[in-house]
């Protein structure tokens, strides 16, 4: 999904967004946390602030906080809004209580204090997290992130997680810390690429894991990570097996879904007995799920011609590892004569596969080769 991840330097008409700084402060009516117009407008939603050019706006969003200190996730709504006019865009509402049984969990906040903030929604922004770090709860990671913001009119900046989880490791933060929420997740990665394809347990987990409703972006943004992985993964397959043909091990192939998106695999050889190859590419480990398409199956399942799966896993800029199935042939068969009792209408658009439930020949790796000067 895109990264709209940004640390804001928290100056006092900042900390008025908080009722219990609000109350003890005497700097206006302001109740908002503002968002720079150069991270929030020009970098995170462009096209979006440029068809509000001249509008009052007034976006509603839901809200989640994490912190100070290690506890429950805090959820409100409240508006992103700017007025004609002005260059200000701020979070905004009514100033936030501390939670239900938790009374005082604001208290601590100071100037220079900092959020990170993730902007989820893709043509507007649909729901911010905020991970609070003080000063007197955190000085460590208070430090390491302040490093980050230059301050003055460059109080926020946008940061990439992955070197958002850089500090935070450098910094050796522990499990229960409430910046965990925002960091790097291969397991999150992972759900997302499975939910993508519309496996139920994936879904029901990543909704779990992540605390939010998925968005389309979320999906949209896996889906097509998945398809330049897949389309990625052909293009070693095929490498693969024409090594394989120079070797003698396998008769010259043809990339048979090339020159038809719509073929149901990937490869079939071009001389002797046929045989057909799909290729199943992800960047994470063997044991990761794979998609079988109803079309796939059927494929397999009504021919003997030999259909096999080479998985591509640990895919890199580099290359990656891979390995083939034996035949598929009669799992397919199976899994068509299991769902042939459904109700009449119903037809499965494909299955999760769990690579266990092959056979595989031993792994080999596959090298990028260098571009001709």
């Amino acid at each position: 999904m895109p990264e709209r991840i940004a640390i804001k330097l928290l100056s006092g008409s900042d900390l008025t967004f908080f009722d219990t700084f609000f109350k003890r402060s005497n700097i206006g009516n302001q109740k908002a946390i503002n968002l720079n117009a150069d991270v929030f407008a020009k970098q995170f939603y462009p096209d979006f602030a440029e068809r509000s050019l001249g509008e009052n706006v007034e976006i509603p969003v839901s809200v989640t906080v994490f912190g100070p200190r290690p506890g429950k996730a805090y959820k409100f709504a409240r508006s992103i809004t700017k007025k004609t006019g002005y260059k200000n865009w701020r979070l905004n509402g009514a100033a936030v209580p501390d939670p239900d049984n938790e009374a005082g969990r604001f208290d601590h906040l100071q100037v220079d204090d900092l959020a990170v903030l993730e902007f989820t929604g893709d043509a507007i922004p649909e729901a911010v997290r905020i991970i609070i770090v003080s000063a007197r709860d955190d000085p460590e990671f208070h430090a390491r992130l302040r490093a980050e913001v230059p301050g003055g009119k460059k109080s926020m900046i946008a940061v990439s997680r992955a070197h958002l989880t850089e500090l935070a490791s450098l910094e050796s933060v522990g499990p229960k810390h409430p910046i965990r929420a925002l960091l790097a997740d291969p397991e999150l990665d992972e759900l997302l690429e499975q939910a993508s394809l519309g496996t139920e347990p994936a879904v029901r987990r990543l909704r779990e894991k992540t605390g939010r409703p998925l968005t389309k972006s979320d999906l949209a943004t896996a889906r097509a990570k998945a398809e330049r992985i897949g389309d990625d993964g052909e293009a070693l397959a095929l490498q693969l097996l024409n090594h394989l043909a120079s070797e003698g091990i396998l008769p010259p192939v043809t990339w048979t879904a090339a020159d038809d998106a719509a073929a149901s695999w990937d490869f079939e050889t071009m001389s002797g007995a046929p045989i057909r190859f799909d290729a199943k590419a992800t960047s994470r480990k063997f044991e990761t799920p794979f998609h079988l398409s109803g079309a796939e199956t059927v494929a397999a399942a009504s021919t003997e011609v030999p259909y096999r799966i080479i998985r591509l896993y640990e895919l890199t800029e580099d290359g990656a590892m891979a390995r083939i199935s034996h035949d598929i042939n009669a799992l397919a068969r199976e899994i068509i004569a299991a769902t042939s009792h459904l109700p009449r209408g119903i037809l499965p658009g494909g299955f999760t596969v769990a690579p266990s439930v092959l056979t595989w020949e031993e792994p080999v790796r596959i090298e990028r080769p260098d571009e001709p000067d």
